[in-house]
C-alpha cells in the first residue's frame, strides 16, 4: 500500500513538473559542469584490494570523469542530470558510463525541498559527494564502511526540511524511498572473471543531522 502511494506521488510530481515547464521555460537558467579524478594506487602485496589494487598498480580504483547539467526554472522548479564514466559497478572489466542523477526538484519554501527521479540519499556522510575526492580529507573513503552497502543511487523520492538555529548551525531532516538494481560481488571467488549477483532492492530511510562550522552529527 505504501509503495503504491509513493509511486503515485512520484508520478504526480513528475507530471506537475512537466506541465509547468512551458509556462516558466523563458526564465530557465542552464548550468553545465564537470569533475574528474586521475588516480594511481599500488600495494606492497600481491593480494587484490578494492577489486583492482595490487603490487602491479592500477588507475582503475580511483579514476573517473563526470558531467552534470542543471536547469533552474525560476525559484521553485529545477532539473538535474549527472553522468559518470569509470569502472563498472557490476563487473571488473572494461569501462562504464552510468546516469547517476536524473531528477526533478521542487522547492515549496527556502527551507524545504522535494526531489523525484534518480537521486542519491545521504546513506553515509559522504555518499552524495563520494566521487568528488577534493570535498573530503581522505585520499579514499574507507571501504570498511562504504563498501558495506552497494546502494547509492535510487529511483524514488526524497523530502528535505531544514531548521536554522542560533549562529551558523542548522538541523536537516531527510526522508527517502526508492528502488535500485544492485550487483553483489562474490569476494570468495579466486579465479577471474568475478561473479556478480543482481538484485532489485527497496530502500527507505530517515536521516537527521546537525551541522555547525566545526561539527557534524
Amino acid at each position: 500500500m505504501a509503495e503504491g502511494c509513493a509511486r503515485r506521488f512520484i508520478a504526480w510530481t513528475m507530471y506537475a513538473a512537466c506541465a509547468s515547464l512551458p509556462d516558466i521555460a523563458s526564465a530557465a537558467d542552464f548550468r553545465l559542469g564537470g569533475f574528474g579524478t586521475a588516480g594511481y594506487a599500488v600495494s606492497s602485496r600481491d593480494l587484490t584490494y578494492l577489486r583492482y589494487i595490487d603490487d602491479r598498480g592500477t588507475v582503475k580504483a580511483d579514476s573517473l570523469l563526470g558531467v552534470q547539467a542543471e536547469v533552474q526554472f525560476g525559484p521553485r522548479w529545477g532539473l538535474t542530470a549527472q553522468a559518470v564514466a569509470g569502472t563498472p559497478r557490476n563487473r571488473d572489466e572494461d569501462l562504464d558510463i552510468d546516469l547517476r542523477w536524473a531528477f526533478v526538484s521542487f522547492r515549496p519554501s527556502n527551507d524545504s525541498l522535494i526531489r523525484a527521479g534518480r537521486l542519491r540519499p545521504p546513506i553515509f556522510v559522504h555518499t552524495q559527494n563520494a566521487e568528488v575526492g577534493v570535498t573530503y580529507d581522505q585520499v579514499r573513503l574507507p571501504a570498511e564502511v562504504y563498501g558495506t552497502s552497494p546502494v547509492y543511487d535510487l529511483d524514488g523520492i526524497a523530502i528535505n526540511k531544514i531548521w536554522l538555529t542560533a549562529g551558523d548551525s542548522e538541523i536537516d531532516a531527510e526522508a527517502y524511498w526508492g528502488k535500485s538494481d544492485v550487483a553483489f560481488r562474490d569476494h570468495f571467488q579466486r579465479d577471474p572473471p568475478a561473479r556478480y549477483f543482481p538484485e532489485r532492492i527497496t530502500a527507505t530511510g530517515l536521516v537527521l543531522s546537525y551541522q555547525s562550522s566545526s561539527l557534524l552529527l
